[in-house]
């Protein structure tokens, strides 16, 4: 701690600084003692005699979160021990602040009891500095002495030596903030939306730990000009070059090269978010990528946390790399979590969490959720409760803030009481929260403790949030929390892992990973006494479900039509762009409609002078561009990689707005069999793609090879209709959009007899005319309920016999 005088203070007030503070701000003197000034007239005494006022104050750091910014707590104490006390949150940009200064006045957190109160920024504001402050974080609740601690701290050092009344007090409190902030996020969107188990692992892989580390002996360099990027040794010889597929065969397998020193055939490519990752420990890494057939392998490189500074101008996103490593020094992410200390069963591997989103999570629900509700955003003061910093509003699963406080809990309240918090107790706080068994066998302060706060935090949620996630979505969503936080572990170099967080990981870990008959008792008898389950759930309808793909007839046809007459306009009229919008709300139906009734009617109904219609299916994702050319790159070649023909696309899309058009006059019998492209969930191209040259060059190929008059071109998208705005940035696209579209209307009562009964009747087990009734009267003029239905009828039929 260092001490600095306060001007126009008495002489005995003093401030002192926290020696971290200093190292993570690196201000001058003068800023923190001018800060201090400022934010006396935050507190009780603003009009205190200040030449008289005997204080002190103490300007520390909160370490209990995972966050971006530097979180300061600024507490004033008098004489009597009476304390106010601050959170300043210091961001790196002007741009972040504002971000969550502004997202604060959309939740309204100064009229919220579960928010801090965000103080009026021109009373405070320091030039340069970035400075998000919250005031009254105790809620004014504050007995005489205590003190303002994050929710993690309170739970290890604080709570545990309470009363059981107290305990209980507490946790009725931290309920009922829990239960605010969801019901606050809830009415601020009031939307939800579906989102693919594929579709989601896009959206968060950047943040998911990597497929393989690589800690020391390596050698990186630019590709082309060969510059050296990174050199932790020297290679001794000359490398053996292995292709990705051969280093993954050698780790399953556990066998080492021949050779000491190995090349990577493939170049990696740097992710764009972040070029370097650090944390607590020595070992900074470069987040390198390489594509392995249809796959991106992620490999992290070690380097010298000293070095980041001089290597950092030396990373471009934009160029290739090669990679040399010592063969010794490679491992999977999942050894390294077992070198920590996570048993086998809390470790699963990033291409194993992708196939489980693909197989397990067939469809899951978002919403805008605060996405960053931590230990460190939780604050605690007697039995009061306040939540901070609400910059991360983001559109993530239901359950995703209520996992992510949840996870940070155990995994803090782990670190601080790792010798206490044994694995016993730890499996005996799941069985009381999770498994619904209160387990007599250790009955200590601790376990009441935190089995109390997991069980009020979980009920706070459910009564916060209006659509009741399914299990299978909160087991998504602790799965990604985990993996986001051993992916912190590996960054701060944790030499051994608390044990309660590896039981805690166990749990989550195996309850995914359950075979899928395991879900539902007597799930394997239900399906052979019933047969197969002709209701989807919650995924969407495709191609190949056509045959029980109900209620949309007449939709089919009407879209048919429309995209027949753009084809084949009337004589004398110009020829329109051969692009069909299909839009509608979330769940209202679009993709279903597109997939398994206009794509299957464009192929069996040929038009007039064809001899066949392909069809090929995309959507954006977060590279909306290079998707596109490889689609077209496995037609022209006939292959099912062709890597160098979609480079070569993607550059032509990039650099000439007529790029598309001029492949598809190239692609074989073109002008027989022309190509329809449906864009499915068009949305993504503003959700996903953060670059808006891509976004441009996208749309502008498509507007181009649409208006040709060869017609070898036809465009079919979804989007949802609450994105039309953001078509607006294109005046062509959105003039098409505003002529040519369709929109997916709500299904009638009769389409909705249809879509619910005749599956059923296909099947030879119809459904009785009461239950087919109550779900017509649960679903009509629902917007949005259609994936609902299609999850209750699959549920219907796995409970007949």
């Amino acid at each position: 701690m260092q001490r600095f005088p306060i001007p126009n203070i008495y002489t005995q007030t003093f401030l002192w600084l926290d020696d971290r503070v200093q190292h993570h701000l690196a201000w001058r003197d003068d800023e923190y003692t001018q800060l201090v000034m400022l934010l006396l007239g935050k507190t009780r005494w603003r009009n205190s005699d200040k030449a008289s006022l005997r204080l002190e104050i103490t300007l520390s750091l909160l370490t209990g979160g995972r966050s971006s910014a530097t979180v300061l707590k600024l507490a004033f104490v008098d004489d009597a021990k009476r304390t106010d006390t601050l959170i300043i949150r210091s961001h790196l940009t002007q741009a972040d602040a504002e971000t969550e200064k502004q997202n604060a006045k959309k939740l309204r957190v100064n009229t919220v009891d579960c928010f801090a109160n965000l103080a009026e920024e021109e009373q405070f504001n320091l030039p340069n500095r970035y400075l998000v402050i919250y005031e009254d974080v105790a809620g004014n609740l504050v007995k005489e002495g205590e003190t303002v601690a994050e929710l993690s701290e309170a739970l290890s050092r604080t709570l545990p030596s309470q009363s059981l009344d107290n305990i209980t007090h507490f946790a009725k409190n931290f309920q009922e903030v829990i239960r605010q902030v969801t019901a606050t996020y809830e009415e601020v969107n009031k939307k939800y939306d579906m989102v693919g188990g594929e579709q989601y692992y896009q959206q968060i892989r950047s943040q998911l730990p990597p497929d393989f580390v690589i800690s020391q002996g390596v050698s990186v360099v630019e590709a082309i000009s060969k510059d050296v990027v990174v050199q932790s040794q020297m290679p001794t010889e000359s490398p053996q070059v292995i292709s990705m597929t051969e280093f993954e065969s050698q780790l399953a397998e556990e066998k080492y090269a021949a050779a000491n020193w190995l090349q990577l055939q493939e170049q990696l490519w740097l992710e764009e978010k972040e070029t370097v990752l650090t944390g607590d420990s020595q070992i900074a890494y470069l987040p390198f990528m390489a594509k392995e057939k249809n796959q991106t392998v992620r490999i992290w490189v070690g380097i010298a946390q000293d070095d980041v500074e001089s290597i950092q101008p030396m990373l471009n996103i934009n160029k290739g790399y090669q990679l040399t490593w010592l063969a010794t020094e490679r491992v999977t992410f999942t050894a390294q979590l077992e070198n920590m200390g996570f048993d086998k069963q809390g470790c699963l591997s990033i291409s194993a969490f992708q196939a489980l989103t693909q197989k397990r999570y067939p469809h899951l629900q978002t919403d805008m959720r605060h996405n960053d509700l931590h230990c460190g955003n939780v604050l605690a003061s007697g039995s009061s409760v306040k939540v901070i910093d609400v910059g991360d509003m983001e559109r993530s699963l239901l359950a995703a803030d209520i996992a992510r406080l949840e996870v940070s809990i155990w995994f803090e309240v782990s670190k601080r009481l790792s010798q206490t918090l044994s694995k016993a107790k730890a499996e005996t706080i799941i069985q009381n929260s999770y498994i619904g068994k209160a387990a007599a066998s250790d009955s200590s302060q601790l376990v009441l403790l935190l089995s109390c706060i997991l069980k009020s935090l979980r009920e706070g949620f459910f009564e916060g949030v209006a659509l009741k996630p399914q299990p299978f979505e909160i087991e998504a969503a602790y799965v990604t929390q985990i993996l986001l936080y051993q992916r912190y572990c590996l960054l701060d170099g944790l030499k051994e892992i608390p044990p309660a967080f590896n039981v805690f990981a166990c749990h989550w870990m195996n309850q995914a990973q359950r075979p899928l008959a395991e879900l539902t008792p007597e799930y394997s008898e239900q399906r052979k006494a019933s047969g197969p389950n002709p209701y989807l759930g919650l995924s969407a309808f495709q191609e190949e479900d056509a045959q029980r793909f109900f209620g949309r007839e007449a939709l089919t046809e009407k879209l048919w039509e429309t995209f027949s007459n753009l084809l084949h306009p009337e004589p004398n009229r110009k020829p329109p762009p051969r692009l069909l919008p299909i839009l509608g709300p979330s769940g209202s139906g679009k993709s279903s409609v597109a997939r398994a009734g206009l794509v299957p009617a464009l192929k069996h109904r040929l038009l007039p002078g064809l001899t066949g219609q392909r069809v090929e299916i995309i959507t954006p994702t977060e590279r909306p561009v290079e998707n596109l050319a490889r689609t077209l790159a496995r037609i022209a070649t006939q292959e099912l990689s062709p890597v160098a023909k979609t480079l070569e696309f993607e550059n032509l899309f990039k650099h000439h707005n007529d790029g598309l058009r001029r492949i598809v006059d190239a692609l074989p019998d073109i002008d027989t069999a022309p190509l329809v492209i449906l864009i499915d969930q068009f949305e993504e191209t503003y959700t996903l793609c953060q670059e808006a040259k891509e976004r441009t060059a996208f749309i502008d190929n498509l507007m181009v090879a649409v208006q040709d008059t060869t017609a070898r071109l036809s465009v079919i998208l979804t989007l949802r209709s609450d994105f039309l705005a953001e078509t607006q940035r294109h005046e062509a696209f959105n003039q098409t959009i505003a002529e040519q579209s369709v929109i997916v209307p709500m299904m009638n009562k009769t389409e909705l007899h249809r879509a619910i009964s005749q599956p059923a009747e296909q099947a030879g087990c119809p459904l009785d005319a009461a239950t087919v009734e109550l779900l017509i009267k649960d679903t009509e003029e629902r917007e949005g309920a259609l994936p609902l239905l299609q999850f209750a009828l699959l549920e219907i039929w796995e409970g007949m016999r």
